[in-house]
């Protein structure tokens, strides 16, 4: 019993300290999108940011990954970054929201919103890339986008065609897969 709480013991510690890494090379890669930002080089600030945020999600990062990206014009990337910033954002920091806000509104006038729903759960792809299970809300560019939804042998695709500054809200009903049937023949 006694070795079993000790291995349980170093697990933990194993864990703490790999958190404590992330949390640090999260660290340093906030400092390296603040330094290139300073620089005004907000391709490198986007990159860092981006970096910090694969290693964890965060509302700070979220804001200031959709700051640098609404600079260079990437609005459909900035509006899901403001997205999450404002659902995740803690509700006090009233001095920032009204500017996030703001900056989605910017970024939403130049891009569309897809409202995507299925009549089961399903697996939602935009333009072959996976966004998660329905129902689901996208940001997309202004353009025709191919949306698929597909659960356990059930599956449909649309083409949809979004302007921007507009929301788009889809429907899809799954249909079975019909799979061919293979003949086999004696060699």
């Amino acid at each position: 019993a006694r070795a079993q709480e000790c291995a349980h013991e170093q697990s933990l510690l194993r864990a703490e300290q790999a958190e404590a890494e992330r949390d640090e090379e999260i660290g340093r890669h906030m400092r390296a999108g603040a330094a290139e930002y300073r620089k005004r080089n907000y391709a490198g600030a986007a990159e860092a940011y981006r970096r910090a945020s694969e290693l964890r999600p965060h509302p700070a990062i979220a804001f200031s990954l959709a700051d640098v990206e609404t600079k260079l014009g990437r609005f459909r990337d900035a509006a899901e970054h403001w997205t999450y910033y404002l659902k995740h954002g803690p509700p006090d920091r009233t001095k920032e929201r009204p500017d996030a806000e703001a900056r989605l509104a910017e970024c939403a006038a130049r891009v569309g919103k897809l409202e995507i729903t299925a009549d089961v759960p399903a697996t939602v792809s935009i333009d072959g890339i996976p966004r998660g299970a329905s129902p689901i809300e996208a940001w997309v560019d202004p353009g025709v986008h191919a949306v698929r939804a597909e659960r356990d042998g059930q599956y449909t695709e649309r083409q949809v065609t979004v302007e921007a500054g507009s929301t788009r809200a889809i429907e899809l009903t799954l249909v079975a897969v019909q799979r061919d049937r293979i003949e086999s023949r004696p060699i």
